[in-house]
Formats: C-alpha cells, structure tokens, sequence
C-alpha cells in the first residue's frame, strides 16, 4: 500500500422507514405519488338491492350465508332509493348541523367512503366502543358498523343514550360462526379460568 492510497470506510446504507398507514398509502395512489393500485370500490350491485333479500348487505362478506332468523334490513322509502349521492350526502349534513351535539356518528374503518366522511369517529370496534363511552352527552350513537359493535357499544351507553344500527342486515360473517353451545361451552371455560387465577387475568 502506498502513502497515497486510503481505505474506504464502509458506507451505511440509509434505512428508509416504512410507513404502516394504510390511509396515507391510498392517499399517495389517489394523488399519484404512488404508482401503486387500488381494488375496485364498486359494488356488485347497488346498495339498495341488497335490502330486499336475506345476506350480510353491501361489502365483503355479501355472499356469505346469514344465519336463520338473522335480521332483515326491509326497503327504504323510495325518496331515499332514488336520491342521488349528491342529495344524500346533503340530507345527512343537513340533519347533522340540526341534531349538532345530540348525535355522534361512529364509522368503522371498513366503511364505504360515502359513510365514513360522515362519521365524527373513525376507527376500528374496540376505537369505537371508546369513542361512544366518551360521548355520554349525545342523546343518539349512529353506529356504521355490525351488530356486535352496536350491541358493544349499547352495553358502554347509558341508559338515556339511543344507538341506532343504520343496517340491521350489517351481521359479521365471523361473528355468526360460532353457534350457541360453541359460545356457552367458551363462557363456561372462561367462568373456570377466572375462579382459578382470580381476577388478575392470568
């Protein structure tokens, strides 16, 4: 080696941190600072078609089988049917700046976008069970989501408190896969395992 010549030092490569939000990647695809693609948001059939026969309505789970005697959403009135996005859309923030504080909005994140920008909270079940705790000063809990989240957020509600489930066919295919002796032989084994550790959870 001559004086004249050096070693080079081993150059870390710079760690590029991901970024988890689901949100702020489809925002990138939307605003094409991501040559990344979306699925197709449109549905099989409209949403309104769905009222009219048995099934889990509008999304992912609408050609699971429904449980019998799962609840019937029943047709809307006609001038709901026949509204466009653009007059819906202005009823429910018309009805929003009526109602103000008396109503809260929650959206589960599965949510149409048509549904969630309407909604005053947006989150996951467990987010949402939160939020409705929270807002003890609303007379009403408008809960886009499925029957086990309303019913959550039900139970967290005082008695004063409506919650409204804006579906009633808005089931969960996964929640509806457990029958009654599967669910009451799970209680009783959790009954079991709280008499033997106690309350601490262990």
């Amino acid at each position: 080696m001559t004086p004249n010549s050096w070693v080079a030092e081993p150059v870390e490569a710079p760690v590029t941190r991901l970024d988890p939000s689901v949100d702020h990647h489809l925002q990138a695809i939307v605003t094409g600072a991501s040559t990344d693609a979306t699925c197709s948001t449109d549905l099989a059939a409209g949403p309104w078609d769905f009222d009219t026969r048995p099934g889990y309505g509008p999304g992912s789970s609408m050609g699971d089988v429904t449980p019998t005697g799962a609840p019937r959403q029943g047709e809307l009135p006609a001038a709901y049917r026949e509204a466009s996005e653009t007059e819906l859309d202005a009823r429910i923030c018309a009805a929003k700046r009526t109602l103000g504080d008396r109503v809260v909005v929650l959206g589960h994140f599965y949510q149409r976008e048509e549904v969630v920008q309407h909604a005053d909270y947006v989150g996951d079940s467990f987010q949402l069970a939160t939020a409705a705790k929270s807002r003890t000063d609303a007379e009403a809990i408008v809960f886009c989501g499925v029957h086990f989240m309303a019913e959550t957020a039900d139970l967290l509600s005082t008695p004063q408190q409506a919650v409204i489930l804006p579906n009633l066919a808005a089931g969960c295919s996964m929640a509806d896969m457990a029958d009654i002796d599967q669910v009451e032989d799970c209680w009783e084994q959790l009954g079991r395992c709280v008499r033997r550790h106690g309350r601490r959870g262990r």
